[in-house]
């Protein structure tokens, strides 16, 4: 989620409490952030500026900043330098432009008022130390980049050299601030400018005017004709267009607001409401919606790299299983080269008396058979039944050791779906501890282990159907044995996407007939905590739950199901309101 010129403005508006104000602490909470604690009108804030590709921003936070230990920097030491214990003189950014500069004074300060955490100056001294902090928020190319009073560059984030790049940034060049787009002032915009646009007007105010993003586009377009898309034709409003232009842009009154998709994971921020958008909400300040929508997808994006580094660990315990399935697969197919066996001691002793002593090959018409010239022939027949005895009994386990092989990788597979799935990091969790506990993974070293008494993320899920019917549904593989064999009755209602991986529901029966609505929204239930969440349609069987016998010896979740009839359904986490 990226932000625009118009919130940048609103954000350095709201930012000049802390102009004047100490900067007490620097810490880099990661490699694209700086993290300052600023004491100001008796406060102490915490300010942010991210270099994220994704989330660049600049904003105060309601908790403390910490400091990343891998984030250590050269960066850090120069600001420790040339900012910490500075004053913020002057926040700024140009007009309808996403660069923000802090400039920051530092006084001289006698070696003897020094705090015993300033020795980081190992010089006293003696003139003032004036530097810039800028942040540039232009996607991918993000930077935070330190200034030095005569304008070169003293260290940033990111470095740019003058071999891959127009604008170079690297230590001791001069600082060039990004390039004007050249593109109209929106504050001057008229009817007949617009007019002479042509193509979707969302995109044409984009190409066209300085500070409008694609989501402000769509919000003019909105309020003028009710569409965030329309062709420019004759018979559009130009002048109220431009009254629109001219009035979201002014920034008279800002009116932050935070727009979010239905599962409720911010999309868009904005300096005014966003009408066009169908789940908003407005905040009382631009640092508190910018807080909090980045606090949210952080938590999204530290809950999608834990998923993803432990969906690796399952892949891992995926290619060993499948390795341990190859060679029992090979082993079994030694069982042709047994009969084999068999067959040549029979044939000896079949043909005894055409035996000579010191023979080495028995000719036949289905074959050659080697014989041990040291051997007699009856020594020869017992060697080829002894081998034969000792190989199969060598792989007489073998059939069964398959089996379970192949339920183990189905379980791990049935894992690797049900994690991609998981929303939580609770639920993230369970499915470690489950991995764990089964002795698929090791214990991360370096991490507690979770109390056995844990209740986070354990359970399965509970809906009560619009009917008053309690459903179960089961997320991971020792959720799904709880619902199927302690949660469930033998005449409950029972449930599964049909030939997917996924979640085992349970509908708690209450009569004999179960409603239609709580029969659908059960199946609705099977088909998103299964593999085929994001399909239209899924078919979901159910059966009645003395019909599912969990797999001898199996895994967990593992079951087989008889006698059950089938639901056509489309994956829905919430019943649709009526």
């Amino acid at each position: 989620m990226h932000i625009d010129a118009l919130v940048v403005a609103a954000i350095v508006a709201e930012l000049q409490i802390l102009v004047g104000g100490k900067i007490q602490q620097v810490v880099l909470p990661n490699p694209d952030s700086v993290g300052f604690e600023v004491y100001a009108d008796g406060q102490r804030h915490q300010l942010l500026l991210s270099a994220n590709p994704k989330f660049a921003r600049m904003h105060t936070t309601p908790t403390k900043l910490t400091r990343d230990p891998n984030a250590d920097s050269p960066l850090l030491l120069l600001l420790r330098k040339y900012v910490r214990g500075g004053r913020i003189t002057k926040i700024e950014s140009a007009p309808l432009e996403r660069v923000i500069s802090l400039s920051i004074a530092k006084m001289p300060i006698p070696r003897k008022e020094l705090e015993p955490d300033d020795d980081d100056d190992d010089e006293v001294m003696l003139t003032p130390r004036y530097s810039e902090l800028v942040l540039e928020i232009i996607g991918h190319s993000s930077n935070i980049i330190l200034v030095d009073d005569n304008g070169l560059v003293l260290e940033s984030i990111r470095h740019y050299n003058p071999q891959r790049s127009q604008r170079p940034i690297m230590p001791r060049g001069m600082y060039e601030a990004p390039p004007s787009q050249g593109k109209s002032d929106p504050l001057q915009a008229t009817a007949e400018q617009i007019a002479a646009l042509g193509g979707d007007l969302a995109k044409a105010l984009v190409t066209e005017y300085s500070g409008i993003s694609p989501q402000t586009g769509r919000e003019i377009a909105w309020r003028a004709v009710g569409a965030t898309s329309v062709e420019i034709t004759p018979e559009l409003d130009f002048a109220q267009i431009a009254q629109l232009l001219r009035q979201l842009t002014s920034l008279s009154r800002s009116e932050p607001t935070l727009a979010r998709n239905a599962d409720g994971t911010p999309i868009g921020i904005a300096a005014f409401n966003l009408q066009h958008q169908a789940h908003t909400e407005t905040f009382p300040s631009m640092n508190e919606a910018l807080a909090t929508a980045f606090a949210e997808l952080d938590q999204v994006t530290a809950h999608a790299q834990r998923r993803e580094a432990l969906l690796e660990r399952v892949a891992e315990a995926q290619r060993r299983i499948k390795t341990k399935a190859d060679q029992l697969r090979t082993q079994l197919a030694r069982v042709e080269q047994l009969e084999r066996l068999r067959w040549e001691g029979e044939m000896i002793f079949g043909y005894i008396y055409a035996i000579k002593p010191g023979q080495s090959e028995l000719l036949l018409d289905q074959g050659v058979i080697t014989l041990d010239p040291t051997l007699s022939a009856v020594e020869n027949a017992q060697a080829k039944f002894r081998e034969y005895d000792k190989a199969k009994g060598a792989l007489e386990d073998v059939p069964q050791l398959l089996e379970q092989t192949e339920a183990q990788a189905e379980y791990l597979q049935q894992t690797n779906d049900l994690l991609s799935l998981a929303e939580s990091f609770a639920e993230i969790e369970q499915f470690e501890r489950e991995l764990i506990a089964g002795g698929w993974l090791r214990q991360t070293i370096g991490k507690a282990k979770s109390k056995p008494n844990s209740s986070v993320g354990r359970g399965p899920l509970r809906v009560i159907s619009p009917d008053g019917w309690t459903i179960f549904v089961g997320r991971t593989a020792d959720q799904n044995d709880e619902v199927t064999f302690k949660l469930g009755q033998p005449e409950d209602y029972w449930l599964h996407a049909r030939e997917r991986t996924g979640g085992h529901v349970i509908i708690r029966m209450q009569s004999a007939n179960v409603p239609p609505r709580t029969l659908e929204q059960a199946a609705q239930l099977a088909a998103y905590y299964s593999s085929a969440r994001n399909d239209g349609a899924v078919e979901v069987d159910i059966a009645l739950r003395k019909h599912v016998r969990k797999i001898k010896g199996g895994p967990p979740g593992l079951v087989r199901y008889t006698a059950e009839q089938t639901l056509r359904v489309a994956p829905q986490k919430e019943p649709k309101r009526t």
